[in-house]
C-alpha cells in the first residue's frame, strides 16, 4: 500500500536530489503540484471546467468550489504592488 507518507518521502528525496529547497511556509507537495496544474488548464483554457475535471478526475464543481480559477494574472499582481505592506 502506498501511504500519503510514502509519496511525501518521495517528494522530499526527490527535491533534495534535484536541490529544491524545502521553504517553512510554502507547499511544494503533490496536491499543490496538482492543484496549480488543475488551475493552469482552467485557465488557459478560457474557463473549460470539463475538460479539467475529465483530465484530472475531479467534478467540474469540485473545481468551481475549491481552485482557484478565472484570475487575472496581471490585474491581481497589479493589485498587490499597490497595497501597502507596512
Amino acid at each position: 500500500m502506498i501511504t500519503n507518507n510514502t509519496v511525501y518521502d518521495f517528494y522530499r528525496r526527490m527535491f533534495k536530489k534535484l536541490g529544491i529547497k524545502q521553504e517553512k511556509g510554502i507547499i511544494k507537495g503533490t496536491h499543490s503540484f496538482r492543484r496549480n496544474a488543475i488551475t493552469d488548464v482552467v485557465n488557459s483554457t478560457n474557463g473549460n471546467l470539463i475538460l479539467a475535471a475529465e483530465l484530472f478526475g475531479n467534478s467540474p464543481e469540485v473545481i468551481r468550489k475549491n481552485y482557484f480559477t478565472g484570475i487575472d494574472t496581471k490585474q491581481a499582481i497589479d493589485a498587490l504592488e499597490q497595497r501597502k505592506w507596512f
